[in-house]
């Protein structure tokens, strides 16, 4: 070796043996703020990959250099750093703010600071403090904004789920996403003890990447996984009791025997009980039902850990809980058992060789349910055990023995009689408690038992492909096994609650759901810019199938089981069901963009594209997208905070979501039977099925659009927080079936046709301190919401919900209105005496309630009409009458036309496609041609309604023509533009009846459609009419003139005459003939009442100008087919005809009953046109009103009578023709009259002015600009 060489190896072992001097060995210990040792903690020589973790003392042992830096880290602790030395005591203080600081979302995680949606956290603290039995409960009270509540105390019943309260008629429930599993049929599987986090996304922008099922929030579980260090094994147990909290005050024996023969005597009849003080307190049905002091026990067990390979995390858990009512029978119980194993395991982990396919990471979360439970009957109305309890005598005794044992044994039969587990006959309480039954023999009976299995897998494989890209591949199932099993045996409770017959029946349900997901995600940071890009694809199947069988007659009762039965087949004693579900596919593509600068300016877009089989193929695709902004005004460079804010944030957010939950194949029309028909000489029935309902291939999902604006804030190093959020949630097109006209003959298809709306503000505050080493967290949520169902859709503007038994509807969903409300008969009190029934009268001195006796309730007669009826039920609750109402009306009488038009529209279309059925040679032209003119009926009255009169501004655009509506003038055009429309279309019509309408052609037809009586339906003399009536209207007098002879001039039309009238029933009392004369009828429809109001609502609409017969000769004819005083109780017809009340007249409730269109009205115009312009016709018009009176046994115009007096009697005779109808009020409007007689024609005048004469459109409309007038 040369002397350099060897010099230079020399100096290098030199160098080394001094720099390996210089070293020093660094022990030291790691413990958190209690003195408890932290395992795996990671240490570091800082600046260098040198480091070491702490064993499962705490202890570490590192070389180091002196005076260099040690890094001591551990998850969830705040970082220090530290000087090598030897014998270092190293306390760590947990990071309050790494895991809140850290939130879930759709694919990913964010920090909270730079979170721009809205999203609430509920964390694994929160939930232990609840011991709730399922998570849904779990969630009462911990996130603003969502509503959790229940409508049984069932042990383990489920609760009702609300995010920003209920966003559409059909199904409100939120998505719930477990480890990045949709899961079926909620989550009450989940051991709450199991969950790390929950994630409620409440805006769209949060909830957008979840497209098509997130219109009503989304609600993200994250289980928990295990920590670094030495393994933990936890095991916890409870037991508690529960009691009913409170028992109702009801009487005891003695108190009801008083109380009975109190009220016989009362009366006027003899008591029954001779001596009331014998009975003692009887029997308290509440102590005999009510199992005080139920058990509930819960013990869970678990063991997690983690090292740089693996994370677990296993656990075990079994609660069972026995119900105050019936648990102590076996009859309402609750059970499960979870199992759960989540695990992780890393295959390399090579990031600190290379940069790219560095690491690869699989998971596999697994967990397994079983539950059983049995249930009583609870709230129910038709004798639940409880409700019987309540109502039962408590004289009545529990159980019966001896003499009455056997009576009552011999009267109902001796195999049908149940026992206590004593061997005592239960008392059967008799027919007069209808429903209400004994509860112990009730919960004597054997229950169903309900089961499920539950199994839900989710496997990931998560591929760091380097340069912050990041590929995730995803598969999950749900696999759901549920049923029933149960047995009858013989048993009489009442007349409608017995068995005759044994059975065992059983039921199982299958449902299976798989998702398979690919994700690929970017992050990346330079200098102050931080982006993350999320791009993915989702596919999914829901699958399932149900069985149901039942067998009567069991041989042994001990061995309940259907395959020991005597059931015969032929007897009928068998019954089976069951068979596949339908299947549910989706398939989805996704991509979310978020982006931020310093943290300070922060946004992000999303955008998903969904794929349903629920939907039809033109719309089976939906495109969803949302974004939102924040901004950190905290951060901001020039911001100064004070020392007291630590955090003040601004966000907002905008997005679209869509929700599928509504059931397959809803789109297509199913078949329906029987539809029998008879063919051939030997007139032979063949069966046969017909489409049930029409299909909508356009039917598509329910949209929900939803604008937030929130602020976030933090006080003294973010110990005090609070956040703030507003929103506005409007729901688009929810399904219902949509409004048709009845001679379409099928079934309405499902359409897009209801609106929905949400606002509201919520509020969340927290705060956290510290007092030595206990900790404290108080958390407080506020919310306001107002909802309000726009618009149903259908033809009512009403949707009638649940019912009660021989109450009827008491929900109900109307326009306008918040959905649902309750709805139901107003009331008064409760009558104390027959005196005070007998005072409770209506207008007339008739008793209003005559079937009532004391100790009932008072009813209000809520609509004037002297009669307690259907039509009394109203909206309970606080309601301005005088604002909302009227607002109401304005809505409802749009909507009722707006859809019309739509159903028209709808009927034209469909007779123009090529695949339109085959009718006979011109039905297609009647039906096309009376629904063009039922469509321009119902659009000439929207613009007489909602534009101001055509004599005043004709260029007036208040009404939209809006492509609903089926006309091509645009979205705004004049009333000239749309009323020379309206005259070209019922021209159209006009000769597409004219040669085929059997009414004036003569033809016949065999097909169904046009089968029938022509008459009053919108036929050739009726669209000729309207004609008439829009050409008076815009002033083509001569027009009008000739449309108006045209009808006159037909021969089955004609007036009422007196001799005509019935005054007398079949049973003798007076009656009168309300408005209905077949032949003075052109067109009409079947509706009794179109729209009535009260006079509160719109007063100055009506005034007081239908008040009084007054203006009638003492011997007209239409005197004698009104009320003596229509506007009794404040009540204004607007738009209101009457039926008759005679039974006589039962046959014409066949036929349409509401004119709308009639003769009189024709001499009118013919009048008013001559008036106007002497040249159009050959009678003058004082000829045309004295034809009329003459009809009407009035007095007549005077020959010579000048035109001033001839003007007074057209308006006279328009009072009289239209008394209390709307046609009265257009006429009003038409001429644009300042004042108008009060009805008692004494010369006292109603002011009206066009402020009164043109209605404002409804909210939704001038939402859209619409209603301005230009």
């Amino acid at each position: 070796m040369k002397p350099t060489r060897l010099l230079m190896v020399m100096l290098t072992l030199f160098v080394a043996t001094i720099m390996q001097a210089q070293q020093i060995t660094c022990k030291g210990n790691i413990a958190d703020v209690s003195g408890e040792p932290i395992i795996g903690a990671s240490v570091v020589v800082k600046g260098t990959s040198q480091g070491t973790v702490s064993d499962l003392d705490g202890n570490f042992t590192i070389q180091a250099n002196p005076n260099t830096t040690l890094v001591v880290s551990y998850i969830g602790y705040v970082t220090q750093e530290v000087k090598a030395s030897d014998k270092l005591k190293i306390t760590l203080k947990e990071d309050s703010r790494t895991l809140e600081d850290v939130v879930v979302v759709g694919y990913g995680v964010q920090k909270k600071s730079v979170v721009t949606a809205s999203i609430a956290k509920v964390s694994a603290d929160d939930l232990d403090g609840k011991a709730a039995v399922r998570v849904d409960n779990a969630l009462k009270g911990l996130a603003s904004g969502v509503t959790v509540t229940s409508s049984s105390g069932q042990p383990g019943a489920a609760s009702q789920v609300r995010i920003r309260g209920i966003g559409t008629i059909n199904n409100s429930n939120p998505l719930y996403i477990v480890d990045g599993m949709p899961i079926e049929g909620g989550i009450d599987y989940l051991n709450p003890s199991d969950i790390e986090s929950i994630e409620v996304l409440k805006d769209a922008a949060s909830g957008a990447i979840y497209g098509t099922r997130a219109a009503n929030g989304v609600i993200l579980v994250t289980t928990k996984g295990g920590e670094k260090g030495r393994v933990h094994v936890n095991y916890n147990f409870s037991y508690g009791w529960q009691n009913p909290w409170k028992h109702r005050d009801v009487l005891n024996a003695t108190e009801y025997a008083v109380m009975m023969n109190e009220g016989l005597v009362n009366a006027g009849q003899a008591p029954i009980y001779a001596d009331p003080y014998q009975y003692g307190k009887g029997t308290d049905w509440q102590d005999e039902v009510f199992n005080d002091n139920a058990g509930v026990v819960n013990h869970e067990v678990n063991v997690s850990g983690a090292s740089d390979k693996i994370n677990y995390y296993l656990s075990m858990g079994y609660y069972h809980q026995d119900g105050i009512v019936g648990g102590n029978y076996d009859r309402s119980n609750y059970s499960r058992l979870s199992l759960r194993s989540n695990t992780s395991y890393t295959l390399f982990d090579d990031t600190k060789d290379r940069d790219w396919l560095n690491k690869l990471q699989i998971s596999a979360n697994i967990s397994y349910s079983r539950v059983k439970s049995k249930a009583i009957d609870a709230n129910s109305q038709y004798g639940s055990p409880l409700g019987s309890a309540l109502y039962l005598s408590p004289i009545l005794t529990p159980t019966v023995s001896g003499a009455a044992a056997e009576a009552q044994s011999n009267l109902y039969g001796e195999q049908y009689m149940l026992y206590d587990g004593a061997g005592r006959m239960y008392t059967v309480p008799g027919s007069s408690y209808q429903e209400m039954n004994n509860p112990l023999a009730m919960l004597s009976l054997p229950g169903d038992l309900g089961w499920s299995h539950k199994f839900v897998a989710n496997f990931s494989a998560d591929l760091n492909i380097g340069y912050g890209v990041k590929y995730r591949i995803s598969y999950g199932a749900d696999l759901g096994f549920w049923g029933a099993e149960g047995y009858t045996p013989l048993y009489y409770l009442s007349g409608n609650n017995k068995a005759t017959i044994t059975n065992a029946h059983q039921s199982s349900n299958r449902g299976t759901v798989w998702q398979l997901e690919n994700v690929l995600t970017w992050d990346k940071t330079f200098n102050k810019h931080t982006i993350n890009l999320v791009a993915g694809q989702s596919a999914m199947q829901n699958t399932g199938m149900n069985l149901y069988g039942a067998l009567q007659n069991l041989k042994d009762i001990n061995k309940p089981f259907m395959n020991n039965t005597s059931a015969d087949q032929s007897r009928g004693e068998m019954s089976a069901s069951g068979g596949p579900a339908y299947e549910h596919t989706l398939s989805s593509y996704f991509f979310r963009a978020s982006y931020n600068y310093d943290e300070r300016y922060m946004a992000q877009f999303t955008v998903r594209r969904d794929g349903s089989s629920r939907f039809g193929a033109n719309n089976r695709y939906a495109t969803f997208p949302s974004f939102s902004l924040g901004w950190n005004v905290i951060n901001e460079p020039y911001f100064h905070a004070p020392d007291w804010l630590s955090n003040l944030k601004i966000r907002g957010s905008w997005g679209k979501n869509g929700n599928d939950n509504i059931g397959d194949f809803t789109y297509a029309a199913w078949t329906a039977s029987p539809y029998n028909t008879i063919l051939g000489k030997g007139e032979t029935v063949v069966n046969g099925v017909q489409a049930g309902s029409l299909a909508n291939p356009d039917l598509k999902w329910e949209e929900s659009e939803q604008t937030d604006f929130g602020i976030d804030l933090g006080f003294f190093k973010n110990a005090l927080t609070f956040s703030l959020d507003y929103y506005i949630k409007k729901t688009n097109g929810m399904i219902i079936s949509m409004p048709i006209p009845n001679y379409v003959g099928a079934g309405a298809p499902l359409g897009n046709v209801g609106d929905m709306e949400n606002k509201g503000l919520e509020l969340e505050a927290s705060y956290k301190w510290n007092i030595g080493k206990a900790k404290f967290h108080a958390k407080a949520n506020a919310s306001y919401l107002k909802n309000k169902l726009k618009n149903l859709g259908n033809t009512s503007g009403f949707l009638e919900l649940g019912a009660m038994q021989n109450t009827g509807t008491i929900t109900r969903g109307s326009n306008n209105e918040p959905f649902p409300y309750f709805y139901g008969y107003k009331t008064a009190g409760i009558f104390q005496t027959m005196d005070e029934v007998k005072a409770w009268v209506n207008k007339d001195g008739e008793m209003l309630q005559p079937k009532a006796v004391p100790g009932d309730v008072r009813f209000v007669d809520v609509d004037g009409n002297g009669a307690i009826d259907a039509a009394d039920r109203t909206k309970w609750g606080q309601y301005n009458y005088t604002t909302d109402g009227a607002k109401t009306i304005i809505d409802d009488v749009w909507g009722t036309m707006y859809n019309t038009i739509v159903n028209c529209n709808l009927l034209i279309e469909n007779l123009e496609r090529e695949d339109c059925p085959v009718f006979d040679a011109g039905v297609w032209e009647i039906l096309t041609g009376e629904a063009i003119g039922l469509r321009a009926y119902m659009f000439f009255d929207l613009i007489r309604l909602y534009n101001e009169a055509y004599c005043v501004n004709p260029e007036c655009k208040n009404v939209p023509l809006k492509k609903d509506f089926g006309f091509n003038l645009g979205e705004q055009a004049t009333t000239r533009q749309a009323l020379d429309y309206l005259v070209g279309e019922l021209n159209r019509a006009q000769k597409l009846l004219r040669e085929n309408d059997p009414i004036v052609s003569g033809k016949s037809y065999s097909d169904k459609y046009v089968n029938y009586d022509r008459r009053y339906r919108m036929n050739y003399y009726a669209v000729t009419a309207l004609l008439a009536r829009i050409e008076l209207y815009r002033g083509e007098y001569a027009a009008a003139y000739g449309y108006a002879e045209e009808v006159i001039g037909n021969s089955d039309f004609r007036f009422i005459e007196a001799d005509e009238i019935i005054e007398t029933d079949a049973y003798g009392k007076e009656q009168k003939i309300d408005r209905l004369f077949i032949p003075e009828m052109i067109f009409a429809l079947g509706n009794e009442n179109i729209l009535t109001t009260s006079r509160s609502d719109y007063e100055s609409l009506g005034g007081d100008f239908i008040k009084s017969a007054a203006c009638y000769d003492e011997n007209d004819v239409r005197r004698n087919w009104i009320y003596t005083n229509p506007s009794a109780n404040n009540k204004i017809n607007l738009i209101r005809y009457q039926r008759s009340t005679l039974a006589e007249d039962a046959y014409l409730y066949d036929i349409p009953a509401v004119p709308l269109l009639k003769l009189g009205e024709m001499y009118l115009i013919a009048a008013e046109a001559v008036l106007n312009n002497p040249s159009v016709g050959d009678k003058n018009p004082g000829e045309w009103i004295n034809t009329l009176k003459g009809h009407r046994n009035t007095s007549l115009l005077p020959d010579g009578a000048d035109n001033n007096a001839i003007e007074t009697q057209i308006t006279r005779e328009y009072i009289g023709e239209f008394k209390g109808e709307g046609q009265l009020f257009f006429y009003y409007k038409r001429r644009n009259m300042s004042a108008i007689d009060d009805g008692y024609y004494t010369g006292n005048t109603v002011k009206m002015n066009s402020s009164y004469y043109t209605w404002p459109l409804p909210e939704y409309e001038q939402d859209f600009g619409h209603g301005t007038g230009k």
